[in-house]
């Protein structure tokens, strides 16, 4: 491995191999100028980077209680990236990931794309106080009678494929070994995790999202997201699902992510002190307290 920098080259366990000029530098030890360790790990077909070397908890002790079903289910080969976005916010991070881990403005913000498909009342949310990093999810539910208008394109779409996530699909499309991991509720939609500090992880049967809030300053941040599919598109009715698919969910997104600018810039203004958090965003009052708690180096979880 060679630094474009300046040509220092490092073997394969990291130790500092041949320095360009080495004479200019007299005292020299390159015994002690190796790279840094960093802990890896994988999970879930995800390559995990730890900058400590030496964790004080396992990966696998840290994303509890994503259990080993999820691991097996998630790193499942049939998974592929099919496509993903990027965008700068004007917005603090934890605003983005407050939005997507709540049920309760759905039926305000979303009142035009999916609130009749999933009332807020059916986004219920979980905290998990023990958890080191999982502090939360949220888990989607359709009604049984769905209120909100289903468009033709919507119903047409549905059945060739399932990567909607707002209408109900008359096909199914899945990685194998999701026994166990997916609710057998029948009208199941999506659990969202919170993966501290700043990634949602949604997953459904046949679908996958990556949500990361990246923070550049206060009032600034990255925002990326990546979809997995299984399978290829083999005709042209799953392509047109597929496509239906990611514009629908770009809707949705965008209705989401557009309010996080308006609210920093009431928080910007210095007025408002304080938000009421209720029962039904549980999620996030879990992820400011266990953002709190790494914050001020407790380590504490609950």
């Amino acid at each position: 491995m060679t630094c474009d920098f300046h040509g220092w080259v490092f073997d394969s366990e990291g130790q500092l191999a041949d320095v360009p000029g080495e004479e200019l530098f007299g005292d020299f030890d390159k015994s002690k100028l190796g790279l840094k360790k960093v802990s890896v790990d994988v999970w879930g077909g995800f390559i995990f980077i730890n900058l400590d070397p030496e964790p004080s908890v396992s990966l696998k002790e840290y994303l509890k209680p994503l259990n080993d079903s999820y691991d097996k289910y998630l790193g499942n080969k049939d998974w592929t990236w099919s496509y993903g976005w990027r965008a700068k916010f004007n917005a603090n991070w934890k605003l983005l990931v407050d939005a997507q881990i709540e049920g309760y403005h759905v039926d305000q913000t979303h009142r035009n794309t999916i609130a009749g498909a999933i009332p807020g009342s059916y986004a219920p949310a979980d905290a998990y106080p023990e958890s080191i990093g999982v502090p939360a999810r949220v888990c989607a539910y359709r009604p049984e009678e769905m209120t909100g208008v289903q468009t033709d394109v919507a119903l047409l779409s549905a059945k060739h494929g399932a990567t909607s996530l707002y209408t109900k699909s008359e096909n199914e499309f899945t990685a194998k070994d999701g026994e166990g991991v997916l609710s057998d509720h029948p009208l199941w939609i999506f659990d969202a995790y919170l993966l501290f500090p700043n990634v949602v992880l949604f997953i459904q049967k046949g679908q996958i999202l990556v949500q990361r809030t990246l923070p550049i300053s206060p009032s600034e941040c990255l925002w990326e997201v990546d979809f997995f599919h299984t399978g290829e598109l083999e005709d042209f009715g799953q392509l047109f699902n597929s496509e239906q698919g990611r514009i629908q969910i770009r809707d949705v997104l965008t209705e989401d992510l557009y309010t996080a600018e308006g609210i920093q810039m009431n928080f910007n203004a210095g007025v408002i002190k304080e938000i009421q958090i209720n029962k039904q965003e549980i999620a996030i009052r879990a992820f400011y307290h266990r953002l709190m708690s790494a914050v001020k180096g407790t380590g504490e979880s609950k």
